[in-house]
């Protein structure tokens, strides 16, 4: 068994309290989003959306979603952006969630709790927006959270796994290469 030294700690340590805090202001940064009201809400998603047609017409300028105006095609791409939002959002969430979870502890079990706490961060949001001018609980948003959270969730066991074998890889190498001391 690897003997850890205090800079290792310090270093674990830190990895742990960070995390720990992008988890919380992600999960604030979520919840001032839901109470904001529906003007502000729709305002801030609009500049988006025009930012992102801005985008698709550079590269086509006579893109159509499929509406029969310009301004049907605007709400097609305005709806496609909320959705995304919200998948983006608990992808990284979940994905964060899930790294500060194992950074914590080596359980083999430590999988079942970023899921059921961003799902439940999933209903909590929407149910806060009942509480905003303007705003109402959407299904449809609680599973396209959800969605993000599961995609977040498979990127980050992805990444704890492909950096278990690159650790794994470069202390087989280190052994190798100091001749079996350690």
């Amino acid at each position: 068994m690897r003997k850890i030294e205090f800079n290792e700690k310090l270093k674990i340590w830190c990895v742990r309290i960070i995390l720990t805090l992008l988890c919380i202001l992600m999960i604030a940064w979520i919840f001032s989003n839901s109470l904001k009201d529906s003007t502000q809400s729709g305002q801030q998603s609009s500049q988006v959306t025009e930012g992102v047609q801005d985008v698709l017409e550079t590269f086509k300028p006579d893109l159509s979603l499929g509406g029969k105006t310009e301004q049907e095609d605007f709400y097609i791409l305005h709806k496609l952006v909320r959705s995304l939002a919200h998948f983006a959002e608990f992808a990284l969430l979940c994905a964060l969630v899930t790294w500060c979870v194992r950074s914590y502890t080596k359980i083999k079990y430590f999988f079942a709790i970023p899921l059921p706490l961003c799902f439940g961060v999933a209903v909590f949001d929407e149910y806060l927006q009942t509480f905003t001018a303007g705003r109402t609980q959407e299904l449809a948003d609680v599973l396209m959270d959800c969605l993000g959270a599961c995609a977040g969730f498979a990127f980050a066991l992805a990444s704890i796994w492909l950096a278990g074998v690159l650790l794994r890889y470069i202390r087989q190498k280190k052994t190798l290469s100091d001749g079996g001391r350690d």
